[in-house]
């Protein structure tokens, strides 16, 4: 088995030995790596259910903060069917990808605007852009002032085309919910006024966080908040053991740095990584249920709001 394929499906054992030899040949494997997320932007629906490889690929990238990887997975994330693009990341759209573009991105702020600024694009692949923004200013890399910058243009120009009656993006008012989100997070408290406005005009929805939680929190110095925003690991990520081994889809054992490594070692042969991972076509088996959508479990809540937030 080589690091390629053993990174390419899901598997019940977190495959830390596969990780440890990809970073051990990164100069070899980032460019393969690299060259699965352009093929996986071409043509998205080439992955299974069971497909992995975009994801440790995006984490291992981000690590090693390989630039390279940045406008591949910016393809991704503006790709306009919303439910593949849910399939295909998963709680990774809205807990990982943010930070893994801006572990890439490494302040350079413009491409993360275009995102955020792309009304076609899913609002959480938005929010995304916004919290990548969040990381580099969490790091250093980019000035707490220049992202609020945007980010209070951001919100005037969303709450202006809601009031217009427009619908720039899926799901509209929850993304004027998420740049409200993160510029709490910053501790924007000059916004205040205009976050005011935004509930009495029924722009903003209580059930992500009711005023008073925000004026408590976006009041808070600057200093107050980063500390809690590196509590929190909002900056870059860090190694995808440390990401990802704990996610619920792995069993509790994983595999063993001893044997399995010493095998996995002899049967990796530099210079050669599996060209084409044995892809199936994308066949959905059952209806997908939106972020948006009601609940089917009938609560009346949103999807992600209900069941959809487990």
């Amino acid at each position: 088995m080589t690091v390629y394929s053993a990174l390419a499906r899901s598997s019940r054992l977190f495959p830390a030995d596969a990780l440890a030899l990809a970073d051990a040949h990164r100069e070899e494997i980032a460019p393969r790596l690299v060259a699965e997320l352009e093929a996986l932007a071409a043509n998205p629906w080439r992955a299974g259910d069971d497909y992995m490889l975009h994801v440790y690929a995006m984490h291992l990238l981000a690590w090693w903060k390989d630039m390279r990887g940045l406008q591949p997975l910016l393809a991704l994330a503006r790709m306009r069917d919303h439910d593949l693009l849910d399939t295909l990341f998963g709680d990774h759209l809205t807990e990982s990808l943010g930070r893994n573009l801006g572990s890439m991105a490494r302040g350079d702020l413009q491409p993360l605007m275009a995102l955020a600024d792309d009304t076609g694009a899913y609002a959480w692949a938005r929010y995304a852009a916004l919290q990548a923004m969040k990381a580099c200013v969490v790091e250093g890399d980019a000035q707490c002032d220049t992202v609020l910058a945007y980010v209070r243009d951001l919100a005037e120009r969303e709450a202006a085309a809601s009031r217009a009656g427009k619908t720039p993006t899926a799901g509209e008012l929850d993304f004027m919910n998420l740049v409200v989100d993160i510029a709490t997070d910053l501790g924007a408290a000059d916004m205040l006024p205009a976050i005011r406005g935004w509930f009495d005009e029924a722009l903003l929805d209580p059930k992500y966080a009711d005023l008073l939680f925000i004026e408590k929190w976006i009041s808070q110095p600057f200093a107050q908040c980063l500390q809690q925003m590196q509590e929190r690991r909002d900056g870059y990520v860090a190694d995808p053991e440390h990401e990802l081994g704990k996610w619920a889809c792995f069993a509790e054992e994983t595999t063993s740095r001893g044997e399995n490594a010493r095998q996995t070692l002899e049967a990796f042969v530099p210079g050669h990584i599996d060209q084409t991972p044995p892809y199936q076509p994308y066949v959905r088996e059952t209806p997908k249920v939106g972020r948006n959508e009601p609940c089917p479990c009938g609560s009346g809540k949103k999807y992600k709001k209900c069941h959809g937030a487990n």
